[in-house]
């Protein structure tokens, strides 16, 4: 029996460009049926991209969709290659998450995924019904199993408690297939590649099968997907696609060359690959192509504008130091430095005269005086105004350089420091900055030492330090992993003061209503503040003490 060629199409589709996905599919069947491929497996709803949310519930939807089906499954006609395409199957009890089957102008079968995911950052419930079985078809004489994603992650503990009907690889081995296909939007997150790969080798040697896993890449708002789509038999051999990426290979299932390929990169460049995806889509699917970053001279501010120089391009960053009274000269010249260093242009436009009047003014207006905490904020507020007014000016997007350690707890400043789009560091812990300034400089030195070395403030006052007003960052950042990532009691987490804990505990939850106004993090941990972190604002939290 001749082994089947499985084309991988490891595409960055644009949620809703139905026409520019379909060309993607398109373009990729003629490359596959070059390359003397069997089958072309395509993402998750990759006719629509992932995850769609509530374009799901707009009708004009699906009259689109169908209507591209329709040409996929006539242009396999002029193509000697089956395609795979993840589309939203639609009848009378609702809507479906599926992948059809297209060959020789036929419709060989249809899927409906049947576990989904509703946990963390998913809604599958929300949206989709089940599906009631597996799937099985044939294809030059070869029994092969379609599987869709989550399909894969029964009872894998993935942070939270999921019920699912039954797990679909047991009963898929039941049916001694040849090869199983699985259509995955599976976002990336810290270790996840190595998670998937581990697990897909246990399907594998579970049921003697080899499987073929395609994943999307790109950014989609704060979720990225990491790509690196692969083939793993039960003899362990693997064949990885890109990290980060688009990339189509043609894969032979019957391959088990001794040489594995697989995607290693230390846990600092896969999350600044990320970012810098997250970055890069988020500018280009908006529409957008210029950035303004409000740059203090501390570490955060530099790390966002490296980021986004190396998303964007120098030629696209703007960079901006906002200096009040309290401002150093320091701060400005480290600011500058790394301007100069990343090639990038830089102004420096001083607000100490519109704070004073602004300060002015509202004592003269106000029966209040404008001090202590609301003196601090206001310089934060009027840079915010100064850079969205820029945004305004030459319609770029402001970058949020605030990073996780600090939204967490609020120490920031809503209004002021919080203005932007999208926060590239919004997920990263300080501890990641950190790692991400080291790295950047293992390359090229474009930060200066001092701004690494130097201790965090948010200068709003004079010698102010950030560890006057909250926990040091080791500390927070212990708790912090603790307490959002790996759900742990307060009492479960040990560090010398458990008031010190419970005092972290309750500015996370006491910081709700500021995080809810902030831009879309990026997400790289398994549990950022977006869209996978569902708490109340108006609560009441002590019982966690």
């Amino acid at each position: 029996m001749k082994d089947i060629q499985v084309g991988i199409l490891q595409s960055n589709p644009t949620i809703g460009d139905i026409q520019g996905n379909y060309e993607d599919i398109i373009n990729a069947l003629d490359k596959a049926d070059k390359q003397n491929a069997d089958i072309l497996l395509t993402p998750e709803l990759s006719l629509i991209g992932y995850p769609p949310m509530d374009i799901l519930r707009r009708d004009t939807l699906y009259e689109v969709q169908d209507e591209k089906l329709d040409k996929i499954k006539k242009y396999t006609e002029e193509v000697d290659v089956a395609v795979v395409v993840g589309f939203c199957r639609r009848d009378s009890r609702g809507i479906y998450n599926s992948a059809v089957v297209f060959n020789n102008g036929n419709t060989l079968t249809s899927y409906d995924k049947v576990l989904l995911p509703t946990y963390d950052v998913f809604d599958g419930h929300r949206y989709f019904e089940t599906g009631n079985d597996v799937c099985i078809f044939e294809l030059n004489n070869q029994k092969i199993a379609l599987t869709i994603c989550e399909d894969a992650w029964y009872d894998v503990d993935v942070m939270d408690t999921k019920r699912h009907k039954f797990n679909p690889f047991s009963r898929i081995k039941e049916y001694d297939t040849d090869l199983i296909l699985n259509l995955s939007a599976s976002p990336y997150r810290i270790n996840k590649n190595s998670e998937r790969i581990d697990l897909f080798r246990e399907h594998s040697i579970n049921t003697s099968t080899p499987v073929v896993f395609c994943n999307q890449v790109g950014g989609n708002d704060e979720l990225v997907f990491d790509g690196n789509s692969f083939m793993v038999n039960e003899n362990e051999y693997i064949k990885q696609l890109s990290s980060f990426q688009e990339d189509m290979q043609v894969l032979d299932i019957g391959d088990n060359n001794e040489n594995y390929q697989v995607n290693t990169s230390t846990q600092v460049q896969e999350m600044n690959s990320a970012i810098c995806l997250g970055i890069e889509d988020y500018f280009e699917k908006t529409g957008f192509d210029k950035a303004i970053v409000g740059m203090s001279g501390g570490i955060d501010s530099t790390i966002a504008t490296v980021l986004s120089v190396q998303a964007l391009g120098a030629d696209n960053v703007i960079g901006v130091s906002l200096p009040s009274d309290v401002t150093s000269q320091q701060s400005i010249d480290d600011a500058k430095i790394v301007a100069e260093n990343l090639g990038i242009d830089f102004e420096i436009i001083d607000i100490a005269g519109m704070v004073n009047q602004v300060v002015t003014d509202f004592d003269d207006e106000s029966d209040y005086s404008m001090e202590g905490l609301a003196l601090e904020n206001i310089q934060a507020r009027i840079r915010g105004d100064i850079l969205m007014s820029l945004s305004n000016t030459i319609g770029a997007l402001v970058i949020t350089p605030d990073n996780k350690s600090e939204s967490a707890i609020g120490y920031c400043t809503l209004y002021g420091d919080t203005v932007g789009a999208i926060a590239p560091l919004g997920d990263c812990y300080k501890r990641h900055v950190y790692e991400l300034a080291e790295y950047h400089n293992s390359i090229e030195s474009v930060i200066p030492q001092k701004i690494i070395s130097k201790e965090p403030t948010a200068e709003l006052k004079e010698d102010q330090v950030d560890s006057d007003e909250m926990s040091e960052y080791e500390t927070l950042d212990t708790v912090l992993n603790e307490y959002v990532e790996n759900r742990k009691t307060p009492k479960e987490i040990t560090i010398d003061s458990q008031t010190e804990v419970n005092n972290i505990i309750s500015r996370i939850h006491g910081a709700e209503f500021k995080r809810n106004q902030s831009p879309l993090p990026i997400r790289v941990t398994k549990k950022d503040f977006g869209r996978g972190w569902r708490y109340p604002i108006a609560a009441d939290y002590s019982f966690l003490k």
